[in-house]
């Protein structure tokens, strides 16, 4: 049954996004505490900004997957996954633009926008360069079952080697 629901290709992917949702907030945190807040009542600014925190990094999340970055056929090289986060920071600035004009009571001041973005998506490639060096490749691995011998596996064989050798 496991086999069957494909569970065991997801795990590695909930594992990327709550890392990511760490990155994320933590960014916006770093953010806020560079710019204004003080850390003298740091858990009471933590706590103060945390539905920010969520939104924020709910954009975020929502974007990626909605780019595929969570689905392990789009992200295979490092390239790829560049590019999918650049129109993902796009998406997610015009949702977080969306929410902030249509809830007031959700405020992230620009200035800390400004070192939040930045951070987050230096955060969120160096997160994806980890999962793909560290996650199996074997995972990754578009499987083809070749079906025949002789010369049309060769051939098929010789075509897959020179893949991988570019």
């Amino acid at each position: 049954m496991r086999n069957t629901l494909r569970l065991h290709k997801l795990s590695p992917f909930f594992t990327l996004a709550i890392a990511e949702v760490l990155v994320l907030a933590a960014s916006l945190y770093t953010g806020l505490f560079l710019r204004w807040a003080s850390l003298e009542n740091f858990w009471g600014t933590i706590v103060r900004y945390s539905t920010e925190a969520s939104v924020y990094s709910g954009m975020f999340i929502v974007a990626n997957f909605s780019l595929g970055l969570y689905q392990w056929d789009c992200i295979s090289t490092i390239s790829e996954t560049t590019r999918r986060l650049i129109f993902s920071f796009l998406i997610a600035f015009l949702f977080l633009a969306m929410v902030f004009y249509l809830f007031p009571g959700v405020i992230i001041w620009r200035s800390a926008m400004a070192i939040a973005l930045p951070l987050s998506f230096l955060g969120l490639l160096s997160v994806r360069y980890l999962f793909l060096h560290l996650t199996d490749s074997a995972f990754l691995r578009h499987r083809i079952a070749v079906i025949g011998v002789g010369e049309q596996a060769a051939r098929i064989e010789t075509f897959e080697r020179a893949g991988r050798s570019k």
